[in-house]
């Protein structure tokens, strides 16, 4: 294949770099990657995640989405997260260790578009600086969150398009846009690695000339018809599953104002919050990446593949961008992007000594450079990445939540609930019924909506009181904590009002109590209440219901 250097010179470079030797150390960058999550498999989940595998967990029971978790997410990640629910068992392990193979076969991809972006030595140190940057606190990037289930397809579509920059076979942009359509299916965000290719495709067939109008039509349909598949096949399934109503309603009518929720100042302040983390923790990757547009060849000749990685880095960044929140795991997005551009510095570094000397040791500096990057990223993580247990990287990356405590529960509602009855959560934490393996009493896995100045509030806190109170569950999990609420000024407290009365019909069977460095869970009655903690959980039995470990039962 040939490269996108194009100049006789710079083919001779590549041919130094040995194909056997490209994958070793791509397969040492890999298992790097590999290396540092293998020993956080057993990373407790985090909010979203919890979300996602009680979704997923509802569909291996043939349950359809939005019928029993009300979420503004679409369908397709907890349709992976059942996916490797299948090989891997229904635990936060599993699930883990298969986002570890997500990410490995991500840095393989990376590898692939940044060699031909810009060359091997590029693709080998983006994938290698990817497999740290890409499990670092900042941008929480052990949780199985959807930003890293959005990249393998994002960088799939674009290696397809790159074949058909070869071969000109129109199924070659029709499988580019399949996979960037499925990419978007993962994070609306997605739609940004389709834009790129899109006015790639654009540049090649309008501005270069290269297409007839005939030609170039028949390209952008196989493009975006293959975009439009596996979004019209998820609207088709929901509908013949009767839940396009609660699809629609869930995903576009109630979710479209997060995308404008925040102001420019606000978006400021979170960009500059979670970004400053990003960049503390990866300070050697960002001073390589910020580098990159003065190192990058601007000749005519490479003009325009130096303009393409620019392109591809700028919407990368606008996908972290709708509605301004800036949260850490949004940019895990622009990891590709930013790890791609500070290999670009070391490519142009080599390609120039490779120029202008034929010493092996000063030829080798670019390398060298590259692994000190990766080491320095590791020790200035260390603490977290190659220290700290589970437990102890939850507490540095979340902060005060209950998320340990949630596997004690699950664990403990397991244990004394039959397969067929429900629990309820008041609070966000839907990690806690994928734990118990039990269905909901209410649809509400997330209690955010309830709480924020939005004329549905209180209509859905009434919904969830009246389903908790239909279903009549056998075990209640009241959730202390301000993250698990984010309630403000204006928010309605009927959930409050009816709670204080509803559980009356309860009594605390357990409680837990979550400290900076440590947490505790508690099991019978307490002598002192509420606990001192300002995050703490209490979990109730209803008290007409009797233990089912007295009768025998599981």
């Amino acid at each position: 294949m040939t490269g996108d250097w194009g100049r006789p010179r710079s083919e001779r470079i590549r041919r130094l770099v040995s194909a056997r030797g490209t994958a070793w150390l791509l397969a040492a960058a890999i298992a790097l990657g590999a290396a540092l999550r293998f020993r956080l498999l057993s990373l407790p989940f985090e909010r979203n995640e919890g979300e996602y595998a009680y979704a997923g967990q509802l569909m291996l029971q043939g349950i359809s989405p939005y019928e029993l978790a009300y979420t503004m997410k679409l369908p397709s990640v907890p349709a992976v997260y059942a996916s490797m629910m299948l090989p891997f068992g229904q635990t936060h392990v599993g699930i883990h260790f298969g986002l570890l193979l997500i990410n490995a076969l991500t840095g393989w991809l990376i590898f692939a578009v940044g060699r031909r972006l810009i060359g091997k030595f590029s693709g080998i140190s983006a994938a290698a600086f990817f497999a740290v940057t890409s499990t670092l606190p900042a941008v929480e990037g052990l949780s199985a969150n959807a930003e890293h289930f959005v990249l393998p397809f994002a960088l799939a579509g674009i290696t397809a398009y790159f074949r058909w920059l070869d071969d000109s076979r129109y199924r070659d942009l029709l499988i580019s846009g399949l996979l960037l359509g499925c990419g978007i299916l993962m994070k609306q965000q997605g739609a940004a690695f389709l834009l790129f290719v899109g006015l790639c495709l654009g540049w090649k067939l309008f501005v270069t000339r290269t297409g007839q109008w005939q030609t170039a039509m028949r390209a952008f349909f196989s493009l975006a018809g293959g975009a439009a598949l596996p979004i019209a096949l998820m609207a088709l399934i929901a509908l013949a599953l009767g839940s396009f109503d609660k699809f629609l309603y869930w995903t576009t009518d109630f979710a479209s104002p997060y995308t404008v929720s925040n102001s420019f100042e606000r978006g400021w302040f979170n960009f500059l919050h979670t970004g400053g983390a990003v960049w503390q923790q990866a300070t050697a990757v960002g001073l390589l990446a910020a580098v990159a547009p003065l190192c990058l060849d601007w000749s005519p000749a490479r003009r325009f593949a130096s303009m393409r990685l620019l392109l591809f880095a700028l919407l990368s960044f606008l996908a972290v961008c709708p509605g301004l929140f800036f949260r850490p795991h949004d940019f895990v997005v622009l990891l590709p992007a930013a790890t791609m551009l500070a290999g670009a510095s070391l490519d142009r570094c080599y390609q120039i000594l490779c120029d202008f000397t034929h010493n092996s040791l000063l030829r080798a500096l670019p390398g060298a450079i590259a692994l000190i990057v990766v080491l320095v990223t590791l020790a200035v993580n260390q603490g977290d990445l190659l220290h700290a247990t589970p437990d102890q990287l939850l507490r540095r990356t979340y902060g005060i939540n209950s998320f340990s405590e949630a596997v004690s529960i699950g664990s403990y509602l397991r244990e004394h609930t039959q397969w067929d009855e429900t629990i309820a959560v008041i609070g966000s934490e839907p990690q806690i019924y994928f734990y118990a393996q039990r269905k909901s009493a209410t649809g509400h896995i997330f209690t955010y909506p309830l709480m924020e100045d939005r004329p549905q509030a209180a209509t859905m806190q009434l919904e969830m009181a009246r389903e908790i109170e239909a279903a009549s569950p056998k075990y209640l999990v009241y959730v202390h904590d301000p993250s698990s609420w984010m309630m403000n000024r204006r928010s309605s407290t009927l959930i409050f009002d009816w709670l204080s009365e509803y559980r009356n019909r309860y009594q605390i069977v357990g409680w837990t109590e979550a400290g900076a460095k440590a947490s505790a869970v508690h099991w019978g009655r307490p002598t002192i209440w509420p606990p001192r903690s300002s995050s703490w959980m209490a979990i109730y039995r209803r008290t007409e219901a009797p233990d089912p470990l007295t009768r025998g039962n599981r």
